[in-house]
């Protein structure tokens, strides 16, 4: 009896599935609506027969995303994987400095106006 695509939670290349060999494929939805990453999934239940040792061998295609009734769980990472994404937020540009952050590092004025020459200004300007 064939399995469909869509029920099927494991399928490999060798008729049985013996614990310590991974699967070639795990994503639970159809095939034609995973992407390539998605299809390195395991399921609460892969997760919990075996443990890390199903971690470590899917870690070995890329992301792992772990599912729990079907839904996107988490998303486990390698150690460099991890170490790149820190590396490429530290080097990353922080945001722009607000309005009044710039205002304070800029130096003060070698020439300082008084009250009286600023509002003479503004009524000259104001004055069309």
């Amino acid at each position: 009896m064939r399995v469909p695509a869509a029920i099927s939670l494991l399928t490999s290349s060798s008729p049985k599935q013996h614990p310590l060999n991974p699967p070639t494929r795990v994503c639970t939805w159809p095939r034609d609506r995973c992407s390539k990453d998605q299809q390195n999934a395991l399921t609460s239940a892969e997760l919990n027969r075996r443990r890390i040792a199903a971690i470590e061998q899917a870690l070995q295609h890329g992301l792992v995303y772990l599912l729990k009734r079907n839904r996107s769980a988490a998303v486990v990472l390698s150690e460099q994987h991890y170490r790149q994404l820190q590396l490429q937020a530290s080097r990353a540009p922080g945001a722009a400095a607000s309005a009044l952050q710039w205002l304070l590092t800029q130096p003060p004025s070698t020439s300082p106006r008084r009250k009286a020459e600023i509002d003479a200004d503004l009524a000259a300007e104001r004055e069309w």
